[in-house]
């Protein structure tokens, strides 16, 4: 089997990578993800999937490289990465009580072959509504400060959640089963 290859350095990625069964590596892409600019949420973060995808491609002619990105949308807004604890107890306070969608673009590589595919898995969550104190507490923990949208569907942000609808390991940055299936047409066989 080849050399697969995961082009993200979030320990949470890798640790759902690990649910395929399947022996992979890390490389950092140092894609700019600020490059991007896209007509929609959907074009967005698949063109940054992509982008993280081929750059380490480049660097591996020989592997089949994963690259993948999350985003949360609330109407036309699209939330990232907080920089800050302000801008993290902002985006929270936006979400609260309210429904919002978590995007998740894949997009698997094979320089060798010339075969790319992309795929945007959306999720569905329904935050509950939380008084100022909780948000404030869970700010504190900083659990929000490295997540999209400010909050960590499998940590202690799930207490801030009513429901989700849709793919919960896709909201959580990696839809292990579409990947799983995606990887079969690349010729990589998962644990099932």
């Amino acid at each position: 089997m080849r050399k697969l290859i995961l082009a993200s350095t979030s320990a949470r990625r890798r640790e759902l990578m690990k649910k395929l069964g399947v022996p992979f590596t890390v490389a950092a892409s140092r894609f700019n993800e600020r490059s991007v600019r896209a007509a929609n949420p959907h074009s967005l973060v698949a063109a940054i999937s992509k982008g993280k995808a081929r750059a380490v491609a480049k660097k591996h002619k020989n592997a089949i490289v994963i690259g993948a990105d999350t985003i949360v949308v609330r109407g036309t807004t699209v939330f990232g990465k907080p920089r800050s604890t302000r801008e993290a107890l902002a985006m929270l306070r936006a979400l609260n009580g309210k429904v919002h969608t978590v995007l998740t673009a894949f997009t698997v590589v094979d320089a060798h072959r010339k075969r790319e595919v992309t795929k945007v898995i959306a999720t569905k969550v329904y935050f509950r509504k939380a008084t100022e104190r909780e948000l404030r507490a869970y700010v504190a923990t900083g659990e929000p400060l490295d997540k999209a949208g400010a909050y960590a569907l499998q940590g202690y942000g799930a207490l801030l959640i009513r429901k989700i609808e849709g793919d919960f390991w896709g909201a959580v940055g990696l839809p292990v089963a579409a990947l799983s299936e995606e990887l079969l047409s690349f010729g990589v066989r998962t644990i099932i």
